[in-house]
């Protein structure tokens, strides 16, 4: 772990504390969801302590003058009070704060190169691209990349300016699952429960925030590969996909990965997938259900892309809320899942944007979003 990691992850705290002292504790909560980064600086506080508690022209001897960038430029503690200060000021909510906050980390950032090393992100008119780039070990879920999709998506998540985010893969297979070397017996009981805590911490983030998710697959994508695009809110593949959950064949049932497909396919056809161990074919995935349009190779980016900038046309809060309502009533007998649609139908329509778009179509002109 480099210590600009652990910095930052000692930062994010500070920020979380803030977050945890305002009266809307809901934004506070969604911080936490990244609990890795909690594992990560209770694991490394000592080593952290160490590393930034020597005087700065040590630091920058220790580092070298090239990475005099990787050196914190301001008292965390300060940057959390001057936060909570603004928040009274202005009441602000704890997601505003957490903006501020790494607002102030960005002036002594400007100048690094980024931190992920196994996903690549980028972003363009409201469109967050977010790709696995660990082609050399088939984009695996390992610790380490499922640590930096969780801060891809979190950071997405609180960037006003995304609307939707297209999670793809470099290589020829989208994600082979977990990295076989970290499951065994080797690595101990404790890592593997904080591993499948992680990856399901993961699953869960791609539903809970508010934009839309849109997985792209091309290739291959077994196991946890599989249930991460069985979790999007979207799938496009191209002809060539597959999917499968051979957890079986190796002795291992893929048990994590059946709670996403389970609820992405029929009964049936999930139980095929999981004590068969054969993949489906992007065809199969499409009369099951576990995509949405499978179209020629050539035109995968293009047809992702139209998609992602048609959800970019409406307005931001009105989709988070529809999906929140639709991720919370899915599960729900009929009866309440009917009373949880009615409360978020009235409160949809105390929304701006919802005004604006019913007198919009009536006086028959295009709406103009405020995305409030």
């Amino acid at each position: 772990m480099s210590k600009r990691q652990a910095y930052d992850v000692n930062f994010k705290m500070e920020v979380l504390a803030v977050a945890e002292k305002c009266s809307n504790r809901e934004a506070g909560r969604r911080f936490a969801i990244d609990e890795s980064l909690v594992r990560r600086w209770r694991q490394n506080k000592s080593k952290l302590e160490e590393a930034y508690s020597q005087p700065t022209e040590a630091k920058k001897k220790k580092l070298g003058s090239g990475r005099k960038s990787y050196l914190p430029t301001f008292d965390t503690e300060l940057a959390g009070k001057y936060a909570h200060g603004r928040e009274k000021q202005q009441n602000q909510s704890p997601s505003n704060i957490i903006q501020v906050c790494l607002s102030l980390t960005s002036r002594s950032a400007s100048n690094q190169s980024p931190i992920n090393t196994l996903t690549q992100v980028s972003h363009n008119d409201g469109i967050c691209n977010i790709v696995l780039h660990n082609s050399k070990k088939r984009n695996s879920l390992s610790a380490s990349m499922l640590d930096e999709l969780k801060q891809n998506l979190t950071e997405a998540s609180f960037n006003k300016d995304v609307q939707v985010i297209i999670l793809s893969a470099s290589g020829p297979v989208f994600s082979a699952g977990h990295n076989l070397k970290e499951l065994l017996a080797e690595e101990g009981r404790e890592f593997h429960e904080q591993l499948f805590k992680s990856c399901s911490e993961v699953m869960c983030l791609v539903q809970d925030i508010d934009i839309p998710v849109i997985s792209q697959v091309r290739g291959l994508a077994t196991a946890a590969g599989c249930q991460l695009i069985a979790s999007c809110d979207l799938t496009i593949a191209s002809e060539n996909a597959k999917f499968a959950t051979p957890g079986v064949s190796i002795g291992l049932f893929c048990s994590t990965p059946a709670v996403a497909i389970a609820r992405a396919l029929p009964r049936k056809i999930a139980m095929q997938m999981l004590l068969t161990a054969e993949p489906i074919t992007a065809q199969e995935a499409l009369t099951h259900g576990l995509v949405n349009k499978v179209v020629p190779d050539e035109k995968l980016e293009e047809t992702t892309l139209g998609i992602a900038k048609r959800l970019c046309t409406f307005s931001r809060p009105v989709v988070a809320l529809g999906k929140r309502c639709f991720y919370e009533q899915i599960t729900k007998p009929r009866d309440e899942a009917y009373r949880i649609a009615e409360s978020a139908m009235v409160h949809n329509l105390s929304y701006s944007d919802a005004q604006e778009g019913i007198k919009a179509f009536l006086e028959k002109r295009k709406p103009n979003w405020t995305h409030s």
